[in-house]
């Protein structure tokens, strides 16, 4: 559900196949990406939180083991963080689930193409990841994507 005019008590509903992107008052930005097909016929498509955006965008989803009802997220943390990173070049593609057993060799591998390709190391955690991306797109130029 969303709101043309947050002022207003109109509600707009929306499929998640027709939006691209989601601006909130807050500053956060959601984008819609399609992912691998579930099936045959059927493509995924989830709306990503965009950490950083450049040569390489950073998104984040957060899946919630109890569906529709937020509180419960919080009281018990049953929220799965993933995080996901895209290539502009490459939007053609479904962006890549980064994994915190492989993530340094993926990261080294998307950032072979700059010449001062920052040092893959740290945890598996958003600040680290954030931290990475935001030096890869400071060697690349920063592309708004």
């Amino acid at each position: 559900m969303f709101r043309k005019d947050p002022a207003s008590s109109n509600k707009q509903f929306y499929s998640i196949k027709k939006l691209h992107s989601l601006h909130l008052s807050d500053g956060r930005t959601y984008v819609m990406r399609k992912m691998l097909p579930v099936s045959k016929r059927n493509t995924l498509c989830l709306l990503l939180e965009r950490l950083a955006g450049g040569r390489a965008n950073l998104y984040r989803s957060t899946y919630n083991l109890f569906g529709n009802n937020p509180d419960e997220v919080y009281a018990n943390q049953s929220a799965l963080i993933y995080y996901y990173i895209e290539r502009s070049t490459e939007r053609t593609r479904a962006p890549y689930l980064l994994q915190a057993t492989t993530f340094r060799n993926d990261l080294r591998s998307l950032f072979s193409d700059c010449s001062t390709a920052p040092i893959i190391t740290g945890k598996f955690s958003e600040s680290n990841l954030l931290h990475l991306v935001q030096q890869y797109n400071t060697c690349k130029g920063n592309l708004t994507p």
